[in-house]
């Protein structure tokens, strides 16, 4: 399996007794806890990056579990499997994206999350994302946005994949730019609202205006049918 090296989590849903546990209990391991809040969006509460040996924070947690926003992993090679899953697949430079990807494993979820049951990790993913409103879909369309660097050999995989307003910016920035650092990308997403769904259409209708010519200085696209991605995502709202 894939070495987790960084996870993003909401503190909402966490009492400070969990909190103090959690801190506490990993005060000898080898990462470091970051607390982000975002006075745009008070509703998304305060937020911890967790960076370094995930895996043993994940190990650490118990069924108590707090949000799960983004999860960074370290691999060598799943690039030919996410080619294969996403419908849209843009190079630049050693950092690769590719939209509506499906990248789920509940076999890793139900050892590091240790939860046995596929519709509490949906549930919780939805919640997440979609501000509370959870919504039963099989597992075949849960998508997501990846972002893949060669140099560092990492993939990060966010869910769902609804925010089009964020990869209407990353397209933006590769339009503009020779090179684009893979962490600005992500923090690109990790700054959109995901609860604006006017700013999300005029997005999608942004790229479907500039994709042609985005594609066209772009190193490597595959497999595009973007207008059904997009329509898709927003199926998701």
């Amino acid at each position: 399996m894939p070495e987790t090296t960084m996870i993003r989590i909401s503190q909402k849903s966490l009492n400070i007794d969990i909190l103090n546990d959690l801190y506490s209990s990993l005060e000898e391991e080898a990462i470091t806890i970051k607390r982000i809040f975002d006075p745009r969006f008070s509703h998304s509460g305060d937020d911890l990056i967790i960076e370094g040996d995930v895996d043993k924070v994940l190990a650490k947690l118990s069924q108590d579990l707090p949000r799960v926003i983004g999860v960074r992993f370290k691999t060598n090679d799943l690039y030919t499997e996410l080619e294969n899953k996403s419908a849209l697949n843009i190079e630049h430079g050693d950092t690769r994206i590719f939209f509506g990807t499906t990248l789920i494993n509940y076999d890793l979820l139900y050892n590091r999350l240790r939860i046995s049951d596929k519709t509490t990790i949906l549930s919780m993913f939805f919640r997440s994302q979609l501000g509370g409103q959870f919504r039963a879909l099989m597992p075949v369309k849960i998508k997501g946005i990846v972002v893949a660097n060669k140099e560092k050999k990492t993939v990060e995989f966010i869910l769902p994949s609804q925010r089009i307003a964020t990869l209407k910016s990353w397209l933006e920035l590769l339009e503009n730019n020779q090179t684009v650092d893979f962490d600005i990308l992500v923090d690109m997403f990790r700054n959109t609202d995901p609860t604006i769904r006017k700013k999300m259409e005029d997005a999608m209708n942004w790229v479907n205006q500039h994709l042609p010519e985005i594609v066209a200085k772009s190193s490597v696209i595959e497999n595009i049918n973007i207008v059904k991605a997009y329509q898709s995502t927003l199926d998701l709202m």
